[in-house]
């Protein structure tokens, strides 16, 4: 699905990605990657063209289109929006690296004239929505939706399909990493060929704090409640006890000290810190409830945790008291998944997430002066994406496919994807998630004399995938 093929505003356009070539001296290796990316916009003339440079540095370029100098960059990435006439155009850079030395890279791009096609042919568009710093909610809305299958696409990788069904919600949402993506919206039907919209989104590096504090015991029912995030001297914030502000950080007329101390008396309270509103950042806000009985009442659970290399979270129970419970538990997003309890308590949880983002782990207990059940929580931010591992896998060749196994270390710590392609159309594939108990082997049955591309890719690493061509007689 590589053209729009749309009357008026849309339109059938046919990008031919080859012909190119080195014309002044042949390249080095690690200059072969260079590429000329167009990528239609939303009528039948204008484009987006892109100049990918990558692994170059130091390097100054030209664009020309048929031979007639256009414009000049000094950054990698660059792009140029042209708006071309029907007819057949020779888009080139000619360019100069300290890598490469002077060269000159070219593609051919056809135009086709398109006042002659449909004018009833879906015209996918869609909104996006910001959900939460790097994420977006994506909401299909064109005529004809409802009747027509399509594909969400982020950066030329299929993400998810809408097929014709009940359960469809024509919505998708997605996290993206720091840099410029390009969301899509493709389709195809017998009357109108290959339909197409797309966006470019550019997310920039956050830098909006996630908020944490942690306590400290100071006496019989007092505490010191302490922040705990980073940048905190960069940012205002406020404390509060069940919504009444009691200090200020950052603020003029309060002392920062990043802490403040509170004596309770019993029953139950709302501690919070919330920052203030700037341009860059919302206000943002983390919570502890906190349960003060009388003498004797519920015990002052706590833990800490490490994040281990290999994916895994260790979580240690650390409060005064520990060994006297007869039960405790340690709950993830509201689910218990271990237990400690008698003589066998060893105090200590290793967890693995299923999938990134924000969970909720709590350590929970119930004794007979406190049959109501007291917690302890923190809110673990899981990005797998920080933890990119070499991929590799090997084929072994069948009667009918081939089998594929990964064959990297760390296999169980990650997810990973299987994909499979026939040139840049997305076959299928698998998803294996890291702590499952699945396999590490995948199977395709093959077409013969048909290329199949097979990936293997990282979850949360966009850029980490391996891939090779392959196919049976």
């Amino acid at each position: 699905m590589k053209s729009y093929r749309l009357v008026n505003l849309l339109f059938t356009l046919v990008i031919m990605l080859f012909m190119m070539t080195a014309c002044e001296t042949e390249l080095p290796e690690e200059c072969q990657d260079i590429s000329i990316v167009a990528e239609a916009n939303s009528d039948s003339t204008h484009y987006t063209l892109i100049a990918d440079l990558r692994g170059l540095d130091d390097i100054e370029f030209s664009w020309f289109i048929n031979d007639q100098q256009i414009a000049t960059g000094d950054s990698i990435g660059t792009t140029l929006d042209f708006n071309f006439a029907p007819g057949v155009y020779s888009v080139c850079i000619t360019a100069e690296s300290i890598t490469c030395g002077a060269f000159d890279f070219c593609t051919e791009i056809v135009v086709r004239d398109t006042s002659d096609q449909r004018d009833d042919c879906p015209k996918p568009s869609f909104s996006a929505e910001r959900m939460h710093r790097n994420k977006y909610l994506f909401v299909a809305d064109f005529e004809g939706m409802d009747s027509l299958e399509y594909v969400w696409y982020v950066d030329g990788d299929s993400i998810e399909s809408e097929p014709l069904s009940e359960e469809r919600h024509h919505k998708f949402d997605y996290e993206f990493r720091p840099g410029t993506h390009t969301v899509c919206i493709k389709a195809r039907t017998e009357e109108c060929g290959e339909l197409a919209f797309c966006k470019e989104m550019v997310i920039g590096e956050s830098e909006c704090p996630e908020l944490s504090f942690y306590k400290e015991a100071a006496g019989d029912s007092a505490y010191f409640f302490i922040a705990d995030f980073r940048d905190a001297d960069s940012i205002q914030y406020g404390w509060s006890v069940n919504d009444s502000i009691v200090d200020k950080e950052n603020v003029e007329g309060y002392e920062t000290d990043h802490k403040f101390y509170w004596e309770f008396t019993p029953g139950t309270y709302d501690i919070c810190i919330e920052s203030i509103a700037t341009d860059q950042c919302e206000s943002t806000k983390y919570c502890y409830s906190l349960e003060i009985d009388e003498e004797g009442g519920c015990p002052d659970l706590y833990y800490y945790y490490e994040e281990g290399n290999d994916g895994a979270y260790y979580f240690t129970a650390d409060f005064d008291g520990m060994e006297d419970l007869e039960w405790y538990a340690w709950k993830v997003n509201g689910q218990i998944k271990d237990e400690e309890s008698g003589d066998n308590k060893d105090n200590e949880f290793t967890y693995y997430f299923d999938g990134a983002g924000d969970h909720e782990v709590c350590l929970v207990t119930e004794t007979p002066e406190c049959p109501q059940a007291t917690y302890f929580c923190k809110t673990i931010n899981n990005d797998p994406a920080t933890n990119c591992v070499d991929l590799s896998y090997s084929a072994e060749e069948e009667s009918n496919g081939y089998i594929f196994s990964a064959t990297f270390d760390d296999r169980d710590s990650i997810t990973y994807i299987w994909k499979v392609y026939i040139g840049d159309d997305y076959q299928g594939g698998e998803v294996r998630e890291f702590g499952s108990d699945a396999d590490h082997d995948f199977f395709w049955e093959f077409t013969p004399g048909v290329d199949y591309t097979v990936c293997l890719k990282q979850d949360g690493c966009d850029s980490n995938a391996v891939c090779e061509t392959y196919s049976i007689d």
